[in-house]
């Protein structure tokens, strides 16, 4: 089938007039409503500003991620500018339906006209590829990956048994090894396929735990989803917060939970996670301008494999459209197919929309580009070049050779993106008073070294770092400095109970509690094999693994003929992540604002090439087919072992909040129907707004299930008379110290024998 210019642009507005009144008419038979709507909102813009742009030259699933990425800015930017522009005419509430919807088909039109006028022939020749019978089974099971996410969660949450998220993991294990062995017998673009159909599962495994929003940060923004949402209006002085700077969790989910008729909490479990996991297939296409197919998607597949992605990347949506975005700038970068010119108006599109929509994102895009910039000016002095091309040995000559006589970086980019984000944090959303705050205790902590200084656990799993943080010191620790903040210097606070009566109830750390050893474990035990200790040493060696592999794949790409060149550009970002990652293990103060982990799996996006390189290199004494295949072995194992398989087979190991009803992230972020009902109670009960305080786990349910800004001191000794205290009683207290989530004894005892219980449903508690 032949499609003409006509027929095409025919289709596409005959959908989108389409999707446009079954939103009007908020009709959804059959979730047929949002299907449409989805794919109108998230491809038909993209289409045509790809069209407007005459992006060409990529395949499919290149366009297709380019198309996905440019939609998104589209409802982004979309929609500011409809929050900007229509109260201007007296309409207050630019983001109601009815708003969103003419107002889209207005930008719609123009969008059609442009890419009209640009379009000179179009021709879309429509043919189904020819695939073998073992390539349409390969591409039938990934189908049924996220199936097994969103029931194996579902299972869970029904407190029912984790088999089939077990079988999902143990599939995607086995079915990505299948893609090793046949790599010779499949087509190139079975890898982006299943790598999109894999994230979206392992993100399913997490997101949709729980009948609730549950997670850490998501609650919070959530929060200010709802603040956008409630108001129809995107108000950055409403609340001055970092959160409620990014538009990835205001304005973009108001506008999908609108046009696309769901529930507004399924746009975070689910429309979020689909979106995510398109990052993952961008970073395959980074990695195969570089190496074969097969070793591209093993790359990704660490990626994926590392426990940020499928633990906290949920629980972290305006990081996730934040990643894709950055994932999209580092690939327009690197791409070869496009123009300069192109390749520079597509990194001002997605670069700009990394700025609104996650700040800490935007940073170390900042900090990566300047590094790059600043090394590629230096390079290229002429007498630095002469040295440098002198001191590469041969191998490296076809780096050297690909360093383009047209850098990409320019001068006028850099200012570019330092100027939005400069107007944005600082003139438009007046955000970033938290970022020169950081900025001051980071540079404080380099000149007035103190014994004091805050760090981060995530510290503990850098090969640069040797120190190990003493949980009950960091407690008692957090626990002085508290009540020293609270009395304001003086020996008694009139408004906390005396010494005399706090000291009967200490506080101290406890252990987590551990899953019951299966048979297999319990044999094991018989055997004296330590199974507990295994486990855990198999967590922090992968966490070193991947840091070893970085750098012995570094040395791969310049020592080792590689099948494809690579261009120097590439290398100084690599060259730039690593040098970010020992800044902020140098630096612990970074690691408290922005974990250490989190920062890795943003960098894998330019690091998980090498860990792949580096890993095959060290079997250069094995043949080629063999070596790809003992290294999709260990990818396979890594996997298993890091999503919490391996440990479920022997038990005696920690639970896994994506696998039990358990665990220190169950119990600090899962949420139940007892903890809204309690919610909902104080929120209505406490009508003098006395103050409200709370552990960890319910200081972010109480801002997003009943708007109360809870104070976060659950401690006997800084415990108010006068206040509500609410507490979860199924479970020890969990605190975050300096991104530390540790668990101590509750103060049930003291609340008990200090204060009155008010309300009790028997997993909730709430005291006056």
């Amino acid at each position: 089938m032949i499609l003409k210019k006509l027929h095409v642009f025919s289709f596409f507005l005959g959908v989108d007039l389409l999707a446009s009144i079954l939103e009007l008419t908020n009709t959804n038979f059959l979730g047929i409503g949002t299907l449409l709507s989805f794919c109108t909102s998230l491809l038909v813009p993209g289409v045509l500003i790809s069209l407007i742009l005459r992006i060409k030259k990529l395949s499919l699933w290149e366009n297709l991620l380019l198309i996905v990425g440019l939609s998104i800015v589209f409802l982004e930017f979309g929609g500011l500018l409809l929050n900007i522009l229509l109260p201007l005419f007296g309409i207050q509430d630019p983001l109601t339906l009815q708003n969103l919807v003419f107002g889209f088909d207005v930008y719609s039109v123009l969008l059609f006209v442009f890419a009209w006028i640009r379009t000179e022939q179009i021709t879309i020749k429509i043919q189904m590829p020819s695939r073998s019978r073992g390539e349409k089974v390969l591409y039938v099971l990934p189908l049924f990956f996220p199936v097994l996410g969103i029931l194996g969660a579902i299972m869970i949450n029904n407190r029912g048994s984790n088999i089939l998220t077990l079988i999902l993991l143990g599939s995607i294990a086995l079915y990505s090894l299948l893609l090793v062995v046949f790599r010779a017998r499949i087509a190139v673009d079975l890898y982006p396929y299943a790598i999109f159909f894999i994230g979206m599962a392992s993100l399913f495994t997490t997101s949709l735990r729980s009948w609730y929003i549950t997670g850490h940060d998501i609650e919070r923004e959530f929060y200010f989803f709802q603040l956008t949402d409630i108001h129809h209006l995107w108000n950055p002085t409403l609340y001055h917060d970092a959160y409620n700077a990014c538009l990835s969790i205001t304005i973009l989910p108001t506008v999908l939970t609108h046009l696309l008729m769901i529930e507004d909490m399924y746009v975070y479990k689910v429309i979020f996670q689909i979106l995510f996991a398109t990052a993952s297939v961008i970073v395959f296409f980074l990695m195969k301008h570089y190496t074969t197919p097969v070793l591209a998607f093993l790359s990704v597949f660490f990626l994926m494999s590392f426990p940020t992605f499928f633990n906290d990347m949920p629980m972290l949506n305006r990081q996730e459209i934040g990643f894709l975005f950055f994932g999209l700038v580092l690939y327009v970068m690197l791409l070869p197919e496009l123009s300069l010119a192109m390749r520079r108006i597509l990194f001002s599109i997605f670069a700009c929309a990394v700025v609104v929509s996650h700040y800490s994102t935007d940073y170390v895009l900042l900090a990566l580009v300047l590094f790059v910039y600043v090394l590629t000016l230096i390079i290229s002095l002429p007498f630095v070049k002469k040295i440098f091309a002198s001191r590469l040995p041969k191998p490296y000559n076809r780096v050297k050779e690909t360093f383009p006589g047209n850098v990409f970086l320019s001068l006028p980019l850099l200012v570019m993106l330092l100027a939005m984000t400069y107007i944005w944090n600082n003139v438009y959303t007046n955000s970033s008073n938290h970022a020169g705050s950081v900025l001051l205790k980071v540079v404080t902590s380099v000149f007035i070294p103190s014994k004091a200084d805050t760090k981060s656990s995530d510290l503990s799993y850098s090969i640069f770092s040797s120190s190990k943080i003493n949980p009950e010191q960091q407690l008692q620790q957090y626990i002085q400095s508290t009540i020293q903040a609270e009395n304001y210097g003086s020996a008694e606070n009139p408004y906390t109970y005396s010494k005399a009566i706090t000291s009967k109830y200490p506080t101290y750390p406890v252990s987590q509690e551990k899953l019951a050893p299966t048979p297999l474990g319990a044999w094991l035990s018989s055997l004296h094999i330590p199974v507990f200790d295994i486990q855990a040493e198999l967590r922090s060696l992968s966490a070193y693994f991947m840091q070893f592999f970085v750098f012995i794949g570094l040395l791969a790409i310049v020592f080792f003929k590689q099948k494809k060149p690579f261009d120097l550009q590439y290398l100084l970002l690599c060259f730039g992540a690593i040098f970010l990652l020992i800044l902020e293990t140098l630096l612990p103060a970074l690691s408290v604002e922005y974990g250490l982990l989190r920062m890795f799996e943003q960098l894998l996006f330019l690091l998980a090439l090498p860990i792949v390189l580096g890993l095959s290199s060290i079997f250069f004494f094995v043949k080629e087919q063999k070596r790809i295949l003992l290294v999709g072995i260990i990818a396979a194992i890594f996997f298993l072992n890091l999503t919490g398989f391996i440990s479920h087979l022997t038990g005696d190991y920690y639970p896994q909040m994506t696998l039990d009803n358990s665990g220190l992230y169950y119990d600090a972020y899962y949420v139940h129907k007892s903890d809204v009902l309690a919610i909902i109670w104080l929120s209505k009960n406490n009508g003098n707004k006395k103050f409200v305080e709370a552990g960890l786990p319910g200081i972010n349910k109480l801002l997003t299930y009943g708007h109360i800004n809870a104070l976060n001191e659950i401690f006997p000794p800084v415990i108010r008379k006068d206040a509500y205290v609410y507490l979860e009683t199924s479970s020890n207290t969990v605190v975050s110290i300096d991104q530390n989530v540790m668990v101590f004894n509750s103060s049930k005892p003291f609340l008990d024998d200090n204060k009155n219980l008010v309300y009790s449903n028997g997993q909730d508690n709430i005291y006056k």
